[in-house]
């Protein structure tokens, strides 16, 4: 009698851990993001023209959701391709337009909407 509720207790922890480690690595996930600071360029792209150039640099606030505010930055700019940077909180008034290159690229957004849409 004792061994199956036990049994059953194993099968039980099995059952929630992938739950558990899931919630788990989301509030890592999220203690890293407030604790980081995060930059959001905007660039403006015409394969056509051959055009891929930098146009705003914004300060995520970590109190905001990042899509969101990255989402206002693209439409702000008209800007069909936004990267966030990771920003090393030491440099952040050192930071200059040509230092993209040597900061951390955290994550890529593509707006279809604000696509050139020149042929020529």
């Amino acid at each position: 009698m004792i061994r199956n509720k036990y049994t059953n207790g194993l099968k039980f922890a099995k059952m929630n851990f992938p739950h558990f480690y899931v919630a788990f690595v989301n509030l890592i996930k999220k203690r890293c993001e407030i604790l980081m600071n995060y930059i959001a360029v905007t660039y403006d792209v015409c394969t056509h023209e051959h055009l891929y150039e930098d146009m705003n640099e914004y300060v995520i606030d970590p109190d905001r959701n990042m899509d969101e505010q990255v989402k206002e930055f693209a439409e702000m700019d008209i800007a069909p391709l936004v990267k966030v940077y990771i920003l090393d909180r030491d440099n952040i008034e050192e930071l200059e337009a040509s230092d993209f290159a040597e900061l951390a690229l955290y994550k890529v957004y593509k707006f279809q909407q604000y696509q050139c849409n020149c042929t020529e």
